[in-house]
Protein backbone atom coordinates (compact mmCIF):
# COMPACT_ATOMS: atom_id res chain seq x y z
CA UNK A 1 0.00 0.00 0.00
CA UNK A 2 1.52 3.20 -1.21
CA UNK A 3 1.08 6.21 1.46
CA UNK A 4 -1.02 8.16 -1.10
CA UNK A 5 -3.66 5.27 -0.79
CA UNK A 6 -3.50 4.64 2.49
CA UNK A 7 -5.97 6.20 5.45
CA UNK A 8 -5.69 9.75 6.23
CA UNK A 9 -4.31 8.66 10.00
CA UNK A 10 -1.35 6.73 8.59
CA UNK A 11 -0.94 9.46 6.23
CA UNK A 12 -0.31 11.20 8.60
CA UNK A 13 1.73 9.60 10.57
CA UNK A 14 3.98 8.85 7.62
CA UNK A 15 4.59 12.42 6.63
CA UNK A 16 4.74 13.27 10.48
CA UNK A 17 8.16 10.70 10.76
CA UNK A 18 9.45 12.09 7.72
CA UNK A 19 9.81 15.19 9.18
CA UNK A 20 10.70 14.78 11.92
CA UNK A 21 13.60 13.04 10.32
CA UNK A 22 14.42 15.77 8.16
CA UNK A 23 14.14 17.93 10.97
CA UNK A 24 16.52 16.10 13.06
CA UNK A 25 18.92 16.15 10.25
CA UNK A 26 19.01 19.44 9.74
CA UNK A 27 19.29 20.80 13.48
CA UNK A 28 22.34 18.06 13.86
CA UNK A 29 25.81 19.57 13.82
CA UNK A 30 29.43 18.58 12.71
CA UNK A 31 31.39 17.12 16.30
CA UNK A 32 34.00 16.70 17.40
CA UNK A 33 33.68 13.17 18.87
CA UNK A 34 36.91 12.32 20.22
CA UNK A 35 40.48 13.60 21.00
CA UNK A 36 43.29 11.43 21.22
CA UNK A 37 46.78 12.95 22.42
CA UNK A 38 50.69 11.99 23.02
CA UNK A 39 51.27 11.80 19.12
CA UNK A 40 54.70 13.66 17.78
CA UNK A 41 53.74 16.22 14.80
CA UNK A 42 51.24 14.11 13.18
CA UNK A 43 51.35 15.07 9.67
CA UNK A 44 48.95 12.34 8.00
CA UNK A 45 45.80 9.88 8.88
CA UNK A 46 44.86 6.87 6.68
CA UNK A 47 41.92 4.34 7.22
CA UNK A 48 42.21 0.90 6.41
CA UNK A 49 40.70 -0.29 3.12
CA UNK A 50 38.03 -2.22 5.42
CA UNK A 51 38.14 0.46 7.90
CA UNK A 52 39.06 -1.17 11.03
CA UNK A 53 42.76 0.32 11.52
CA UNK A 54 43.58 3.98 11.50
CA UNK A 55 47.41 4.42 10.80
CA UNK A 56 49.05 7.77 11.83
CA UNK A 57 52.77 9.28 10.54
CA UNK A 58 54.62 11.14 12.78
CA UNK A 59 57.48 13.22 11.65
CA UNK A 60 59.13 14.65 14.26
CA UNK A 61 61.21 17.91 14.02
CA UNK A 62 63.63 20.46 15.62
CA UNK A 63 63.55 24.40 14.83
CA UNK A 64 64.95 24.16 11.42
CA UNK A 65 64.45 20.21 10.50
CA UNK A 66 63.63 16.92 11.07
CA UNK A 67 65.61 14.48 13.24
CA UNK A 68 66.64 11.73 11.59
CA UNK A 69 65.36 8.27 12.28
CA UNK A 70 62.61 9.54 14.98
CA UNK A 71 59.71 9.37 12.72
CA UNK A 72 56.99 6.92 12.92
CA UNK A 73 54.24 5.36 11.85
CA UNK A 74 51.23 4.82 14.50
CA UNK A 75 48.29 1.88 14.01
CA UNK A 76 45.20 2.35 15.62
CA UNK A 77 41.93 0.29 15.91
CA UNK A 78 38.80 1.21 15.10
CA UNK A 79 35.71 0.05 16.33
CA UNK A 80 32.09 -0.78 14.94
CA UNK A 81 30.61 2.21 16.89
CA UNK A 82 33.52 4.77 15.35
CA UNK A 83 35.47 4.72 18.29
CA UNK A 84 38.95 4.63 18.36
CA UNK A 85 42.15 3.83 20.46
CA UNK A 86 45.89 3.20 20.37
CA UNK A 87 46.96 -0.12 18.90
CA UNK A 88 50.80 0.16 18.64
CA UNK A 89 52.22 3.61 18.98
CA UNK A 90 54.90 2.49 17.12
CA UNK A 91 53.99 0.50 14.60
CA UNK A 92 56.38 1.18 12.18
CA UNK A 93 59.76 3.20 13.50
CA UNK A 94 62.93 4.42 12.85
CA UNK A 95 62.19 5.93 9.70
CA UNK A 96 62.95 9.88 8.54
CA UNK A 97 60.55 12.29 7.54
CA UNK A 98 57.42 10.41 7.14
CA UNK A 99 54.88 13.14 5.24
CA UNK A 100 52.16 11.15 3.69
CA UNK A 101 50.94 7.11 3.05
CA UNK A 102 48.88 5.20 0.83
CA UNK A 103 47.22 2.37 -0.12
CA UNK A 104 48.24 0.05 -3.05
CA UNK A 105 45.09 -0.92 -5.31
CA UNK A 106 46.97 -3.71 -7.03
CA UNK A 107 49.77 -6.69 -6.87
CA UNK A 108 53.34 -5.38 -7.74
CA UNK A 109 55.64 -7.72 -7.00
CA UNK A 110 57.62 -9.92 -4.34
CA UNK A 111 55.57 -9.44 -1.25
CA UNK A 112 53.89 -6.04 -2.61
CA UNK A 113 50.30 -7.05 -2.32
CA UNK A 114 47.13 -5.04 -3.08
CA UNK A 115 46.52 -3.34 0.17
CA UNK A 116 50.40 -2.73 0.79
CA UNK A 117 51.09 0.51 3.31
CA UNK A 118 53.35 2.36 1.42
CA UNK A 119 55.08 5.26 3.15
CA UNK A 120 56.41 8.03 1.46
CA UNK A 121 59.41 9.82 3.30
CA UNK A 122 62.71 11.66 2.96
CA UNK A 123 63.82 15.63 3.06
CA UNK A 124 67.60 16.97 3.27
CA UNK A 125 66.42 19.27 5.54
CA UNK A 126 67.53 17.38 8.74
CA UNK A 127 68.41 18.82 12.07
CA UNK A 128 71.86 17.75 13.30
CA UNK A 129 72.88 17.60 17.22
CA UNK A 130 74.03 21.57 16.77
CA UNK A 131 70.50 22.28 15.56
CA UNK A 132 71.45 22.90 12.11
CA UNK A 133 70.58 21.72 9.03
CA UNK A 134 73.24 19.26 7.91
CA UNK A 135 75.46 20.27 5.23
CA UNK A 136 74.89 17.18 2.61
CA UNK A 137 71.99 14.67 2.36
CA UNK A 138 73.40 12.92 -0.40
CA UNK A 139 73.09 10.00 1.63
CA UNK A 140 69.94 10.38 2.66
CA UNK A 141 67.06 7.53 1.70
CA UNK A 142 64.32 9.45 -0.01
CA UNK A 143 61.74 7.62 -1.29
CA UNK A 144 59.05 5.32 -0.27
CA UNK A 145 59.04 2.31 2.22
CA UNK A 146 56.38 -0.15 1.71
CA UNK A 147 54.99 -1.99 4.53
CA UNK A 148 52.57 -5.09 5.56
CA UNK A 149 49.25 -3.05 7.40
CA UNK A 150 49.71 -6.34 9.65
CA UNK A 151 52.52 -6.37 11.55
CA UNK A 152 54.86 -3.50 10.14
CA UNK A 153 57.34 -6.02 8.67
CA UNK A 154 59.06 -3.63 5.56
CA UNK A 155 58.52 -5.62 2.43
CA UNK A 156 59.90 -3.21 -0.24
CA UNK A 157 61.30 0.02 -0.81
CA UNK A 158 61.97 2.30 -3.33
CA UNK A 159 64.56 4.96 -3.12
CA UNK A 160 63.62 7.75 -5.59
CA UNK A 161 65.76 10.74 -4.43
CA UNK A 162 69.26 12.89 -6.47
CA UNK A 163 70.97 9.73 -5.07
CA UNK A 164 69.63 7.05 -6.80
CA UNK A 165 69.33 5.75 -10.35
CA UNK A 166 65.74 7.42 -10.79
CA UNK A 167 67.30 10.07 -13.49
CA UNK A 168 68.66 7.03 -15.71
CA UNK A 169 64.94 6.78 -16.37
CA UNK A 170 64.51 10.53 -17.87
CA UNK A 171 62.77 11.59 -14.62
CA UNK A 172 63.20 14.30 -12.04
CA UNK A 173 64.62 12.48 -8.95
CA UNK A 174 62.62 13.44 -5.21
CA UNK A 175 63.74 16.32 -3.24
CA UNK A 176 61.40 17.08 -0.27
CA UNK A 177 58.27 14.78 -1.59
CA UNK A 178 54.97 15.59 -0.13
CA UNK A 179 52.26 13.24 -1.05
CA UNK A 180 51.35 10.26 -2.21
CA UNK A 181 48.21 8.56 -3.70
CA UNK A 182 47.48 5.14 -6.43
CA UNK A 183 44.72 5.23 -9.04
CA UNK A 184 42.41 2.07 -10.02
CA UNK A 185 44.77 0.93 -12.55
CA UNK A 186 47.88 0.71 -9.85
CA UNK A 187 49.36 4.10 -11.06
CA UNK A 188 51.19 5.49 -8.37
CA UNK A 189 51.80 9.45 -8.54
CA UNK A 190 53.89 11.32 -6.46
CA UNK A 191 53.82 15.35 -5.43
CA UNK A 192 57.47 16.83 -4.86
CA UNK A 193 57.64 20.76 -3.28
CA UNK A 194 61.84 20.48 -4.75
CA UNK A 195 61.97 22.40 -1.25
CA UNK A 196 66.14 22.03 -0.08
CA UNK A 197 67.74 20.79 -3.72
CA UNK A 198 71.04 22.82 -2.24
CA UNK A 199 71.62 20.34 0.58
CA UNK A 200 73.11 18.00 -1.85
CA UNK A 201 76.85 17.47 -3.76
CA UNK A 202 75.23 18.30 -6.80
CA UNK A 203 72.68 20.79 -6.20
CA UNK A 204 69.33 19.95 -7.79
CA UNK A 205 67.26 23.14 -8.90
CA UNK A 206 63.87 23.93 -7.11
CA UNK A 207 61.18 22.04 -9.22
CA UNK A 208 57.32 21.13 -7.78
CA UNK A 209 56.52 18.26 -9.54
CA UNK A 210 53.88 15.35 -10.15
CA UNK A 211 54.91 12.24 -11.10
CA UNK A 212 52.75 9.13 -12.44
CA UNK A 213 54.50 5.96 -12.54
CA UNK A 214 53.10 3.09 -14.15
CA UNK A 215 52.65 -0.16 -12.26
CA UNK A 216 55.40 -1.84 -14.39
CA UNK A 217 57.66 1.16 -13.22
CA UNK A 218 56.67 0.73 -9.70
CA UNK A 219 57.71 -3.07 -9.75
CA UNK A 220 61.10 -1.93 -11.58
CA UNK A 221 61.85 0.40 -8.60
CA UNK A 222 60.50 -2.25 -6.04
CA UNK A 223 63.11 -4.73 -7.29
CA UNK A 224 65.89 -1.98 -7.81
CA UNK A 225 65.39 -1.97 -11.74
CA UNK A 226 65.47 1.60 -13.66
CA UNK A 227 62.20 1.95 -14.79
CA UNK A 228 61.95 2.99 -18.89
CA UNK A 229 60.78 6.37 -19.76
CA UNK A 230 57.41 5.09 -20.82
CA UNK A 231 57.02 4.26 -17.22
CA UNK A 232 57.44 7.26 -15.66
CA UNK A 233 55.25 10.76 -16.39
CA UNK A 234 57.05 14.15 -14.93
CA UNK A 235 54.23 16.93 -14.68
CA UNK A 236 55.90 20.23 -13.58
CA UNK A 237 53.69 22.80 -11.48
CA UNK A 238 54.21 26.02 -10.79
CA UNK A 239 53.18 26.09 -7.07
CA UNK A 240 54.02 23.34 -4.28
CA UNK A 241 52.01 20.27 -4.70
CA UNK A 242 50.54 19.25 -0.49
CA UNK A 243 47.82 16.59 -0.77
CA UNK A 244 46.12 14.80 -3.54
CA UNK A 245 43.13 12.10 -3.83
CA UNK A 246 42.30 9.71 -6.56
CA UNK A 247 37.80 10.01 -7.06
CA UNK A 248 37.00 6.55 -8.94
CA UNK A 249 33.71 8.35 -10.29
CA UNK A 250 35.51 10.63 -12.71
CA UNK A 251 38.91 8.91 -13.23
CA UNK A 252 40.53 11.99 -11.87
CA UNK A 253 43.24 13.29 -9.50
CA UNK A 254 42.45 16.11 -7.42
CA UNK A 255 45.44 17.56 -5.81
CA UNK A 256 45.83 20.64 -3.38
CA UNK A 257 48.78 23.30 -4.35
CA UNK A 258 49.85 26.16 -2.31
CA UNK A 259 51.46 29.30 -4.15
CA UNK A 260 54.61 30.57 -2.25
CA UNK A 261 55.07 33.79 -3.57
CA UNK A 262 53.60 36.76 -1.88
CA UNK A 263 50.53 36.10 0.65
CA UNK A 264 50.54 32.31 0.91
CA UNK A 265 47.09 31.19 -0.84
CA UNK A 266 45.95 27.48 -2.21
CA UNK A 267 44.18 25.65 -4.61
CA UNK A 268 42.61 22.73 -5.73
CA UNK A 269 42.83 21.09 -9.38
CA UNK A 270 41.50 18.85 -11.06
CA UNK A 271 43.47 15.86 -13.87
CA UNK A 272 42.07 13.12 -15.71
CA UNK A 273 43.96 10.06 -15.10
CA UNK A 274 44.70 9.04 -18.52
CA UNK A 275 45.25 12.67 -19.48
CA UNK A 276 48.11 13.29 -17.13
CA UNK A 277 50.10 15.53 -19.75
CA UNK A 278 50.37 19.07 -18.26
CA UNK A 279 48.79 21.93 -16.95
CA UNK A 280 46.58 22.50 -20.31
CA UNK A 281 44.71 19.44 -19.18
CA UNK A 282 43.63 20.75 -15.48
CA UNK A 283 40.77 22.22 -14.19
CA UNK A 284 40.85 24.90 -11.20
CA UNK A 285 38.18 23.49 -8.57
CA UNK A 286 38.98 26.51 -6.22
CA UNK A 287 41.04 29.42 -5.96
CA UNK A 288 42.23 32.29 -3.52
CA UNK A 289 42.23 30.02 -0.41
CA UNK A 290 43.98 30.18 2.69
CA UNK A 291 47.30 27.91 2.18
CA UNK A 292 45.90 24.71 2.49
CA UNK A 293 47.23 21.29 4.19
CA UNK A 294 45.15 18.24 3.26
CA UNK A 295 42.21 17.08 1.02
CA UNK A 296 39.83 14.54 0.73
CA UNK A 297 36.19 13.55 -1.27
CA UNK A 298 33.54 12.04 0.53
CA UNK A 299 30.29 10.75 -1.79
CA UNK A 300 28.89 14.11 -1.41
CA UNK A 301 31.34 16.54 -1.78
CA UNK A 302 35.44 17.60 -1.97
CA UNK A 303 36.71 18.91 1.83
CA UNK A 304 39.86 20.47 2.73
CA UNK A 305 41.35 21.48 5.82
CA UNK A 306 43.09 25.18 5.67
CA UNK A 307 46.87 25.79 7.74
CA UNK A 308 44.87 28.74 9.46
CA UNK A 309 42.56 25.76 11.28
CA UNK A 310 39.09 25.64 9.17
CA UNK A 311 37.67 22.40 7.50
CA UNK A 312 36.40 23.55 4.12
CA UNK A 313 34.46 22.37 0.76
CA UNK A 314 34.31 24.56 -2.25
CA UNK A 315 31.48 26.15 -3.23
CA UNK A 316 32.03 27.84 -6.75
CA UNK A 317 35.37 28.41 -8.05
CA UNK A 318 36.40 31.00 -5.47
CA UNK A 319 34.68 30.77 -2.73
CA UNK A 320 34.65 27.75 -0.03
CA UNK A 321 32.36 27.15 2.74
CA UNK A 322 33.87 26.84 6.12
CA UNK A 323 32.42 23.58 7.70
CA UNK A 324 30.90 25.32 11.55
CA UNK A 325 31.07 23.02 14.36
CA UNK A 326 29.23 22.33 18.15
CA UNK A 327 30.96 24.11 20.00
CA UNK A 328 32.37 26.03 17.71
CA UNK A 329 36.57 24.91 17.47
CA UNK A 330 38.88 24.93 14.38
CA UNK A 331 41.78 22.80 14.62
CA UNK A 332 45.92 23.25 14.96
CA UNK A 333 47.76 22.87 11.85
CA UNK A 334 45.76 20.32 10.71
CA UNK A 335 47.56 17.84 8.31
CA UNK A 336 46.39 15.46 5.83
CA UNK A 337 42.89 13.36 7.34
CA UNK A 338 41.20 11.14 6.07
CA UNK A 339 37.33 10.09 5.82
CA UNK A 340 35.30 6.93 6.61
CA UNK A 341 32.18 6.63 5.47
CA UNK A 342 29.98 4.66 8.59
CA UNK A 343 27.24 2.25 8.25
CA UNK A 344 24.18 5.39 8.92
CA UNK A 345 26.05 7.43 6.10
CA UNK A 346 28.30 9.83 8.73
CA UNK A 347 30.90 10.54 7.99
CA UNK A 348 33.71 10.34 10.31
CA UNK A 349 37.16 12.06 10.03
CA UNK A 350 40.61 11.83 11.09
CA UNK A 351 42.12 15.06 11.36
CA UNK A 352 46.06 14.78 12.51
CA UNK A 353 46.91 18.11 14.26
CA UNK A 354 51.12 18.63 13.79
CA UNK A 355 51.60 21.54 16.06
CA UNK A 356 50.39 22.58 19.47
CA UNK A 357 49.11 25.90 20.96
CA UNK A 358 50.08 25.82 23.82
CA UNK A 359 47.39 28.73 25.79
CA UNK A 360 44.84 26.11 24.50
CA UNK A 361 46.56 22.87 24.83
CA UNK A 362 45.89 21.70 21.55
CA UNK A 363 48.17 20.10 19.32
CA UNK A 364 50.17 16.83 18.49
CA UNK A 365 46.85 15.33 18.78
CA UNK A 366 44.49 13.02 16.32
CA UNK A 367 41.18 14.65 16.41
CA UNK A 368 37.97 12.37 14.99
CA UNK A 369 35.15 14.34 14.18
CA UNK A 370 31.74 13.17 12.92
CA UNK A 371 29.69 14.99 10.26
CA UNK A 372 26.08 14.10 9.84
CA UNK A 373 24.10 12.64 7.17
CA UNK A 374 23.65 15.06 4.60
CA UNK A 375 27.34 16.36 4.62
Amino acid sequence: MSVSSAPIFLRFSASFLLSTIFAVAAFAKPEIVQTIEGFDRPVAALFSPDGKSLYVANRPRGKVGVFRGKGYVSMLRVGTNGAVEMGIKQFVSRITAPSDMAFSKRAYTGDVNSGSLFVLMGTPLIENEMGRIIKDATNEFIGVKIFDPADGRLIGEMDMGPDSRLYESGSMPLVTPSCIEFDDSGNMYIGDTGIGGHVFKTRTRPQPIIIRITPRGVSDLITGIVPGEAEIRDMKISSLPIDMVYKSAEKSLFFLANHNQGAPSGAVFKIPADEFLGLSSMTTIVRKQPALKGIRISPRRIYVASANGDLMFPKGRDKANVVRFRPQTNFSSPGKFDILVQSDNSLLLAIPEETGRVSVNQGNSLRLVKLPVGY
